[in-house]
Formats: C-alpha cells, structure tokens, sequence
C-alpha cells in the first residue's frame, strides 16, 4: 500500500511539474504567453493578495472570460486535478507590478 501511495505522488508530482513548466517556444496562441515568462507572474492588486486563500474557481470568474479585462486563462493541457490546485501554487505575486493591458 505504502509502494502504491508513494507511486502516485511521484505521478502527481511529475505532472505538476510538467504543467508548471515554461511554455513552448513561440508562445501559446490563446493568450500569446511569452516562452521567457517564468514563473507566471500576478499583478499586485487587492484581488490577488487573497489568491493564497481564494481556490481555483475564484481566479477563474474573471479569467475564463475576461471580465475586467483579466487575461483569459486557457489550462486545456492540463490534469483536472491540477484544475482544482491554488493558482498560486504556479502563478507568482510580483509587488508594485501593475496590471498588463490587453
């Protein structure tokens, strides 16, 4: 049970690791991510700060669609049980760095 338990971590860790990673060279199309832009990073706005405490679903009212001019997210490559995770646990909190506009 312990060599079973211990295999899926090590799975569930090499695919965190792989969907953390930087994007392809070239960018992504769906939002033009540049290749050199890791870590992700956060604007330091108040909606941001409380990203430790906010889950998943919270980050994506306004990413999924753009409200307010929020960068649509698009994590179609990913596991669904990364989907669930802290955005934080990739994206990074940049201090004084504004919101880019689109």
């Amino acid at each position: 049970m312990r060599r079973l338990l211990a295999l899926l971590s090590l799975a569930a860790l090499a695919t965190l690791a792989v969907a953390c990673g930087p994007a392809e060279a070239g960018g992504d199309e769906a939002g033009d991510f540049a290749s050199n832009a890791f870590p992700p990073t956060l604007s330091d706005t108040d909606y941001h700060q409380n990203a430790w405490s906010d889950s998943a679903e919270t980050c994506m009212v306004c990413h999924k669609t753009g409200i307010n001019d929020a960068p649509k997210v698009v994590h179609e490559d990913m596991a669904a049980v990364l989907l669930d995770a802290k955005c934080r646990s990739c994206h990074v909190l940049i201090e004084g760095q504004q919101p880019i506009a689109q």
